[in-house]
């Protein structure tokens, strides 16, 4: 299993990189950038993209739109903060088709998606 995952906070990217370890994946990409993550996608096929709503460079939620446009067969996750869920829910969330997780559970909850338990 391959994973991508698009954060512009590094301290986080390296939490998610320790919780792939720790679920066994070691085929991962990390990148800060929205455009980074397109690019990378345009070169390598990966099965699970991991990207944080909350973004510098281009809106979460349209980096994930255009990941599952290009029809890579990738699992997209949906990483957002905690006070995001109301204002991102009330937009249509639920219509997007991400599995999503509240940044303050992910240490619980990404290992579940991960590993399929």
């Amino acid at each position: 299993m391959s994973v991508l995952v698009v954060d512009s906070d590094h301290v986080f990217r390296e939490a998610i990189v320790n919780l792939l370890l720790i679920c066994g994946i070691v085929a991962y990409n990390i990148v800060s950038s929205g455009q980074e993550a397109l690019e990378r996608m345009a070169e390598n096929g990966f099965d699970i993209v991991i990207v944080n709503a909350s973004r510098p460079d281009i809106n979460g939620l349209q980096l994930a739109g255009e990941l599952q446009q290009r029809k890579s067969g990738a699992k997209i996750i949906l990483i957002i903060e905690d006070e995001q869920f109301a204002a991102l829910n009330s937009v249509g969330l639920a219509e997007l088709n991400f599995p999503t997780i509240l940044k303050s559970t992910v240490n619980q909850v990404l290992p579940e998606f991960l590993t399929g338990d």
